[in-house]
């Protein structure tokens, strides 16, 4: 299954209708019969709203689904961290009106970890220790010509013995960082924070 946040909602390509391991309340769920444009429709839908319930879209070839929907956006890898410090808190930073973690593109020429550890160190200042990657998340978004972007994001657990050393990067906006308590539950997570972070953290972290 491939879960894609547009727009704060919640778009699931699956090869089955079966709503049985999703835990997301009501779901409008539709099969898919090969028409890019009804993908469309639907990416549509999502970008002109938000507070939509999660909809499952499905198809016996799952990859099929994928490529179609793929084929709709510019693709762009990222990579960031789930940056903890020695007391096991985990750093959160602000920018553009949210809470988000550190992350950023995937340069040319670069792996996704070396990636994840750059963009770590560039927006925080932080010397991480890279560990074991956390989770994929999907989200698409436009460019200021319009053009739609699909953007995939590698996390990684990384650990920092000197969280004192925080520099934030206001060049991209970056206002304010928090370091949240080792033992938090969902109700502790910042505010506004985007729902691809929230649901990976839930899934991932807790």
């Amino acid at each position: 299954m491939y879960k894609i946040y547009i727009n704060e909602n919640l778009l699931m390509l699956a090869d089955s209708p079966d709503k049985s391991k999703i835990s997301d309340g009501e779901i409008f769920s539709q099969p898919y019969f090969g028409k890019p444009k009804y993908i469309l429709n639907l990416v549509d839908r999502c970008e002109k709203r938000t507070g939509l319930a999660p909809m499952l879209l499905y198809h016996t070839d799952l990859e099929v689904l994928w490529s179609d929907f793929q084929s709709l956006f510019k693709l762009i890898d990222a990579a960031g961290g789930l940056v903890r410090d020695s007391a096991g808190q985990l750093l959160f930073i602000y920018r553009r009106g949210f809470w988000d973690l550190p992350k950023g593109k995937v340069d040319r020429g670069e792996t996704i970890p070396q990636a994840a550890l750059r963009e770590v160190q560039e927006e925080t200042g932080l010397k991480a220790v890279l560990g074991h990657e956390a989770a994929i998340t999907l989200h698409t978004y436009r460019t200021k010509k319009g053009k739609r972007v699909l953007k995939t994001t590698y996390w990684f657990h990384m650990s920092c013995d000197h969280p004192n050393q925080l520099q934030l990067q206001r060049e991209e906006d970056i206002e304010e960082a928090l370091w949240l308590t080792d033992k938090w539950q969902e109700q502790d997570l910042p505010t506004p924070l985007y729902r691809s972070i929230r649901d990976m953290l839930i899934q991932t972290v807790m």
